[in-house]
């Protein structure tokens, strides 16, 4: 049904723009049509899907709040199995905004893309059954945190996992969201890449050998599973 709607949608859009140009007898270039083409759908699909997701989505959804935090538990690639083996439970995390249509949206630094913001239905796709929803315990300003996050948006993802570099790993990003007083909220680590036996994996030997870098053992940092345990932060469980 929504697939049909945004037929619709880019039908309309593309045909009022061609009509009233071609009315005026001005012919844009292609780039301009498809820009003007692409505003018009924007806006009718930013004004209608949140009225059909309300309507067809599960409590679950409903429930997820700005500010709450997505812990992955462990998937099965290799650099998730390493992290697993190094640090516990949580692979991966992400921050959830609900905008002023009750949609419900992502932030994440992610490897490939780096810090990302996506729709909720698409995040799930990948994370489905694989996430945990935590809530800070703590009132804190939810507006300042949306705003970190969208002013970080497109940074590169931190492959060193090194501070202070302008680039964000999954935890880093989060823990530049999160500040009160002039502060940062969570607390930094000296990190471990060592597993339960005192071993490095040689995954992580090798992504560090590959970036020309030693492996930032004891360097300061975060990582999921360690930021779930904080606690300024509750498990909460969405029916």
């Amino acid at each position: 049904m929504l697939g049909l709607l945004l037929m619709v949608m880019c039908s309309f859009s593309v045909n009022s723009a061609k009509s009233q140009t071609e009315g005026n007898g001005y012919q844009p270039k292609d780039s301009v049509l498809r820009k003007a083409d692409s505003l018009w759908t924007l806006k009718l699909y930013e004004e209608a899907v949140p009225v059909y997701e309300k309507a067809t989505r599960g409590k679950n959804e409903q429930e997820l709040a700005s500010g709450d935090l997505l812990f992955v538990r462990g998937k099965d690639s290799e650099m998730e199995k390493a992290i697993s083996a190094s640090t516990g439970e949580y692979t991966h995390v992400a921050l959830v905004e609900r905008d002023k249509n009750g949609y419900v949206w992502v932030f994440e630094a992610d490897r490939q893309e780096g810090v990302r913001q996506i729709d909720f239905y698409e995040w799930v796709k990948e994370y489905a059954n694989q996430y945990d929803v935590f809530r800070l315990t703590q009132p804190f300003d939810t507006a300042d945190v949306i705003s970190r996050a969208k002013r970080l948006l497109w940074e590169p993802y931190d492959d060193a996992f090194l501070p202070d570099n302008n680039k964000f790993y999954c935890s880093e990003f989060i823990y530049e969201c999160f500040w009160k007083d002039g502060e940062h909220l969570f607390e930094t680590r000296p990190m471990n890449w060592r597993d339960a036996d005192g071993n490095i994996p040689d995954y992580w030997i090798e992504h560090f050998q590959k970036l020309g870098v030693p492996v930032p053992e004891g360097v300061p940092g975060t990582n999921p599973t360690d930021m779930s345990r904080s606690p300024l932060l509750g498990k909460i469980d969405l029916q």
